[in-house]
């Protein structure tokens, strides 16, 4: 697929019509044997063995003393379940279903990233677009629920996934028939979303996207700034609103240094006394919230989960 679209072509498709984009980043692994549900559910949050032939759900994958590895689509197919990863995890997520396989277990896991394409499709007109070529209604498929359609030939696994600008789908398809599939979408009338129009409907649509939110030091930044800002204007403010009065003939002191008299000594003592005890204190508390919240942001894609 070599075709792009401007940013305000793809945009319109992801809302009016369809929108196709490529995830080849995120890993996907074939789990198969009698237990491969019962693996993933003890080593995960969600109830994966309830999982029937045609379901899918979400669930996050833990380490024993529950640091969260990565957020995993699980996808129940007839003889195996197929996991996707969040963008390069692939490889954390394989190592850690290895090593927890025992002797007593009976699955086997098979790298499906070269294997399988990974595509989505975006828009109103998603659904109608892969009814007209694969012939099935996907439009009342619920969230994270897959089935198999033949799409230029191929036999590709469709899901169901959360919308960006309107219904959206996961097309897994054999990558020796990747380019037939794409070309055959885009032929049908599917643009295709460059990385920018992409972000754009994601932030619209409230979703977050693993290293695409702030970092740490990006907040510390921020709220560095603001606190500089927040009190020059009160200080400017204060200054102004007293003006006239005896305040304003102090001489300014803080620490046992005098800054003398006027509006600039008035801001730096202040700045010293009152801004700079709140900037360290937020110092303090910023890694301390960050680490209370981590969790749910993983949960949510909002950052990459590391083991």
């Amino acid at each position: 697929m070599t075709q792009i679209f401007s940013t305000s072509t793809a945009y319109d498709a992801a809302l009016h019509g369809a929108a196709l984009a490529e995830e080849h980043s995120a890993g996907r692994i074939l789990m198969r044997g009698r237990d491969r549900a019962a693996l993933l559910h003890r080593l995960s949050t969600n109830d994966i063995q309830r999982l029937r032939p045609g379901q899918g759900a979400r669930t996050v994958l833990t380490t024993p003393i529950g640091r969260i590895i990565d957020l995993l689509t699980i996808h129940a197919l007839d003889d195996a379940l197929l996991v996707a990863t969040g963008p390069g995890q692939g490889g954390a997520v394989w190592a850690h279903l290895k090593k927890n396989i025992f002797f007593q277990d009976q699955v086997t896991l098979e790298a499906a990233g070269r294997a399988y394409g990974q595509l989505a499709l975006y828009g109103l007109q998603a659904a109608a677009l892969l009814e007209q070529l694969g012939g099935a209604d996907m439009s009342a498929l619920p969230l994270f629920h897959q089935r198999t359609l033949t799409l230029a030939g191929a036999p590709v696994i469709v899901a169901s996934r959360q919308p960006i600008g309107g219904p959206s789908l996961t097309l897994y398809v054999p990558s020796a028939q990747l380019d037939d599939v794409g070309a055959a979408l885009e032929t049908a009338g599917a643009a295709t979303l460059d990385p920018a129009a992409l972000d754009v409907l994601r932030v619209e649509a409230g979703l977050p996207a693993t290293g695409r939110e702030l970092s740490t030091a990006q907040v510390i930044g921020i709220a560095s700034f603001v606190l500089l800002v927040s009190w020059t204007l009160f200080a400017l403010f204060t200054w102004l609103g007293l003006l006239g009065t005896p305040f304003t003939g102090n001489s300014f002191k803080r620490f046992g240094a005098d800054f003398g008299t006027g509006f600039a000594a008035w801001w730096i003592s202040g700045f010293l006394g009152v801004a700079v005890p709140t900037w360290v204190i937020a110092l303090v508390l910023t890694p301390l919230l960050y680490r209370a919240v981590r969790p749910a942001l993983i949960r949510q894609g909002m950052i990459a989960a590391r083991a």
